[in-house]
């Protein structure tokens, strides 16, 4: 796995080109003594398409008394680059944050492995509010966390308001290998989504604010076959997309002996009408 490792406090290079032949660079070096931290960064999912989010939480090896701000860096193995900032309160050491995927559609179920890396990439110690001055001589670095590129489902995969987002990808031959998408209830005596386009992917909206109101309770997002190649298991990536744009990614074969894979989640509303998904 490449890592890459960018740092916040980096040296400050100034070079000066001459209108002549002469050229010349003159370097500033910052001299103070940098202490180096090593912080941890998980990931609540392994694969993504771009332009989507990831959800991560990270953990510093120590506490400050003041706010300080992460910086969070994803890069490609082409170096595509995203990045988010996120603030950290006086006195904590770990929580979570949202960064956007970079990269391009790779038009290949597979995708491509590891082909984004997403680290901790630097920190910044906000100034007292009494006015002391605050050192902040650290720079900050995490292991690499490797993420598969997958392709992009449209506004499947989009960020989402208030309902759950479907999207379903599968190993083609796509005229021949052909999944769909259904929501049932629990006890399968009523079907409130379908997605049978008979083209590769598959998306939905459960419960979309514009047109649905479904009541809260149990439901199963059903992945089943309509079409195989021969009696081989099909693969399968289910991501489902909440209110809070994290996704939630479930993976699988689906037999043709069977036919179907269910995934199973609750709805639950609360007093203002916010809903949330949680999954079994």
């Amino acid at each position: 796995m490449k890592k890459f490792k960018y740092i916040l406090s980096s040296l400050l290079l100034l070079t000066i080109v001459s209108c002549g032949d002469d050229e010349f660079s003159r370097a500033y070096v910052d001299n103070e003594v940098k202490e180096a931290l090593v912080g941890t960064l998980s990931l609540n999912r392994t694969l993504a398409a771009p332009g989507t989010f990831i959800q991560y939480t990270y953990t510093l090896p120590q506490s400050f008394n003041v706010e300080s701000t992460l910086e969070i860096s994803a890069t490609t193995f082409d170096f595509n680059q995203t990045k988010s900032f996120v603030t950290v309160p006086a006195g904590q050491t770990t929580g979570t944050g949202l960064l956007t995927m970079p990269g391009t559609p790779v038009n290949n179920y597979n995708g491509l492995n590891e082909y984004v890396n997403i680290q901790l990439t630097g920190i910044n110690l906000a100034q007292s509010e009494t006015g002391d001055a605050v050192d902040y001589p650290f720079t900050l670095t995490s292991e690499a966390v490797g993420v598969k590129l997958i392709d992009v489902n449209g506004t499947f995969m989009a960020p989402t308001t208030n309902c759950l987002k479907m999207s379903l990808d599968w190993l083609g031959p796509y005229d021949q290998n052909d999944l769909d998408l259904f929501v049932y209830n629990a006890a399968f005596t009523a079907r409130f989504e379908n997605s049978e386009s008979g083209s590769r992917f598959e998306g939905d909206f459960f419960n979309n604010p514009a047109n649905e109101n479904f009541p809260d309770g149990d439901y199963i997002v059903s992945v089943e076959i309509w079409t195989t190649v021969d009696d081989t298991p099909v693969p399968y990536t289910v991501i489902l997309t909440t209110d809070d744009s994290v996704s939630h990614v479930f993976e699988g074969t689906v037999d043709p002996a069977v036919g179907f894979v269910d995934i199973p989640f609750t709805q639950t509303t609360d007093a203002d009408g916010k809903r949330t998904f949680t999954f079994n």
